[in-house]
This record gives C-alpha cells, sequence and structure tokens, in this order.
C-alpha cells in the first residue's frame, strides 16, 4: 500500500467509525502515539500484527477500504484548508462537481468521502471557490 494511502485509510476508519484516537489506539493494542503517527504519515514501518488488524478492521473488499481512504482525504483537506475550506466547497459547486447544499445534507463521513474521491487539483477548486 502506498504511505499516503495508509495515512488516509487509518485516519479514514477512525473518522468513518467516528472514534478517538485514543479509542482506536485501544481497539489496534498500540500506545496512542502510534496512531497518531499513522495519521500524519510519520510511522512507515507497521508490524505485520498491526497490519492485520488494521485489515481486519478496514475490510478485505477494495470498495470498503476506498471510502475509507476517501474519508481520510477528505478530512484531511478540511483540516489543512481550515478557515478556506468554505472557499474549496464553493468551488466544487461552481466548477460542477457536487452542490453546497448535497454536501451540508450529507453526513460528515460521507461527505468528507465525497470531497476525498475529487481528482481536482485542490488550488484550482480553492481558487474557483474564491472567485464565486
Amino acid at each position: 500500500m502506498i504511505e499516503d494511502e495508509f495515512k488516509f485509510l487509518v485516519l479514514g476508519y477512525r473518522v468513518h467509525t467516528g472514534k478517538t484516537q485514543r479509542e482506536l489506539a485501544e481497539e489496534l493494542g498500540v500506545p496512542l502515539d502510534i496512531v497518531m503517527a499513522m495519521e500524519e504519515g510519520t510511522y512507515r514501518y507497521p508490524t505485520k500484527k498491526l497490519m492485520r488488524k488494521i485489515n481486519e478492521l478496514t475490510g478485505e473488499y477494495e470498495v470498503n477500504r476506498r471510502l475509507f481512504i476517501n474519508t481520510g482525504k477528505g478530512y484531511r483537506l478540511r483540516e489543512r484548508l481550515g478557515s478556506q475550506f468554505r472557499y474549496f466547497v464553493r468551488g466544487l459547486d461552481r466548477m460542477k462537481y457536487i452542490s453546497q447544499e448535497d454536501l451540508k445534507n450529507m453526513p460528515e463521513p460521507e461527505c468528507y468521502s465525497t470531497i476525498g474521491s475529487v481528482d481536482l487539483d485542490a488550488f484550482e477548486v480553492l481558487k474557483a471557490g474564491k472567485m464565486s
């Protein structure tokens, strides 16, 4: 698995299930700082035992894993953009990808997954949103 996908998988699973980092750490049987490092992408060589536990939680089907990865991507994007995120959402609407209203009506994990699945340059989307 690609490093970025791994960190988004772990983060996306946690966000999708509504768990805290501490709860996920307990579920995986690892210290809290390991979960934090996995989500940030600085924990790059998980043990086979840890990978087995993560695979058990995230499921064997690529569809589930892709959902968690996209959720992690969307969540991280919102986190990184901060107050600028509203312009990103406007940009998605303006570029006719998805309406702001649709995003508002989605459950939070689904919203993050939808945003994370966007295969557009985030800077261009943000720029389009600021111009509207």
